[in-house]
């Protein structure tokens, strides 16, 4: 008896990638610390900003970001954004604003908030996905494709 394998198993098996990853949750404190000198283009305006740090406040979950881990710095491949507008805020560069669950934040900065609720909002952890192997720069560039693409 002889068992065929389907010739979509076959191609499956080789082009799948063997990706060393790990897992974890890191406060974002830490992130933006490892990430401070980090500067990426902004391609979120201010109420998707606005509106993703309303969403951390209010424990919304959101989607993991993934990092390829380097000797320097981990380099952001999915979740840019994300970084970017934890920096802006924490930094006081970026004003609250149309919230719509948290309105009275509206106008406010990070450092308008107290310390108590800044260093909760600090607190907070993110969940992270470090590749552990290196890669080549054109397979960065087709993870943050497919990731981005399939956001759409």
């Amino acid at each position: 008896m002889s068992l065929e394998v389907p010739q979509y198993d076959l191609q499956i098996r080789s082009e799948s990638r063997k990706l060393d990853y790990n897992t974890t949750e890191h406060k974002i404190e830490y992130l933006i610390t490892i990430f401070a000198d980090v500067s990426y283009p902004i391609s979120w305006n201010t109420n998707q900003q606005s509106r993703f740090i309303e969403s951390l406040i209010l424990g919304i979950p959101i989607g993991a970001s993934l990092f390829l881990l380097r000797a320097a710095s981990p380099l952001v491949v999915d979740g840019r954004q994300r970084i970017m507008a934890l920096l802006q805020f924490c930094n006081n560069d970026l004003v609250l604003q149309n919230l719509t669950q948290l309105s009275e934040l509206n106008g406010f900065c990070f450092g308008d908030l107290t310390n108590e609720r800044q260093n909760w909002f600090k607190r907070r952890l993110i969940r992270t996905v470090y590749l552990l192997k290196s890669l080549q720069d054109s397979d960065i560039e087709d993870l943050r494709e497919r990731l981005n693409d399939c956001e759409k």
